[in-house]
């Protein structure tokens, strides 16, 4: 059984644009959830029967399953209410939902970050955490990790801060392939 991890919408984006949000699941053993707010704020999903689906572009557009919908229930609305407050839909969603459910959380936003630690959550995790413990995981080459990196760089446009505990590993990563 795959642990969940609740995404907000810029983790999703720069997941997706991995081209292997499926065997990064996989990999680490997670189940991707979403707060309905954070998944309407990513316009390259599809939203239905409570399961995301990501509209591929190509010669045909194509559908992959992505994750699993939660809307908020009513005790958690309260808690998103105030929370929208100070950060966006999205993100206020998806702390509410993580807080009443004790659910792992994933966001790269600094203000959000800071608003989980202070309603309680531990610290969410971030984009460079989790594709650094999938290259690990998965034995992916430095070519691969560079080239997995220039596509969060490039099509999610997503660098990480300097303060990001992974800046140093991505720099390094990302700089093998070009």
């Amino acid at each position: 059984m795959r642990n969940p991890l609740l995404l907000d919408a810029c983790i999703a984006i720069n997941l997706l644009a991995t081209n292997h949000s499926e065997s990064i699941a996989e990999a680490l053993e997670i189940h991707f959830l979403m707060a309905r707010q954070a998944a309407t704020e990513c316009e390259c999903l599809d939203i239905a029967d409570d399961k995301i689906a990501v509209r591929r572009q190509g010669t045909e557009a194509t559908t992959m399953a992505f994750a699993d919908v939660l809307s908020l229930v009513d005790a958690e609305i309260d808690d998103y209410v105030q929370l929208a407050r100070d950060i966006d839909d999205g993100e206020a969603a998806t702390i509410a939902i993580a807080k009443s459910r004790s659910l792992p959380m994933a966001t790269d936003d600094r203000k959000a970050r800071r608003v989980a630690v202070e309603v309680g959550l531990t610290i969410p995790i971030g984009t460079t955490s989790i594709l650094r413990r999938y290259a690990g995981i998965a034995n992916l080459t430095p070519p691969h990790v560079a080239e997995l990196l220039q596509r969060v760089r490039n099509d999610a446009s997503y660098i990480p801060r300097h303060t990001d505990e992974n800046f140093a590993w991505w720099q390094q990563a990302i700089h093998l392939g070009s």
